[in-house]
C-alpha cells in the first residue's frame, strides 16, 4: 500500500494544527501560493524547508518522516532512528 501524498497529508495537518497556509508560508519563508501548490500537488517543497514545515505543524517523528518522504527527500540526519551519523 503507498504512502499518503502530500496533497493528503498537508491539509489534514494543517487542519489539526488549526494553522493557515498563510501562516504557515510565513512560518517556512514561502509565498503563500507555494504552500498552495504542494496542498494540490505535484509541486513539492525543497528539502530545506521541511525542517521549518514540521515545527510549525509540531510533527510527530513519524509524521515528520513522512513528510520528507512525500516530498522526495532524505531523511535528515535527526530523523534517522538507529543509524550512525555519517
Amino acid at each position: 500500500m503507498d504512502e499518503p501524498s502530500l496533497p493528503i497529508l498537508l491539509p489534514a495537518w494543517l487542519a489539526r494544527a488549526a494553522i493557515s497556509r498563510a501562516d504557515l508560508a510565513r512560518a517556512v519563508g514561502v509565498d503563500a501560493s507555494q504552500i498552495t501548490r504542494w496542498c494540490a500537488g505535484p509541486a513539492r517543497p525543497d528539502g530545506a524547508v521541511l525542517p521549518a514545515i514540521c515545527s510549525a505543524l509540531a510533527l510527530s517523528h513519524r509524521e515528520a518522516v513522512m513528510l520528507y518522504e512525500a516530498a522526495g527527500v532524505a531523511l535528515a540526519p535527526e530523523l534517522r532512528i538507529g543509524e550512525a551519523p555519517s
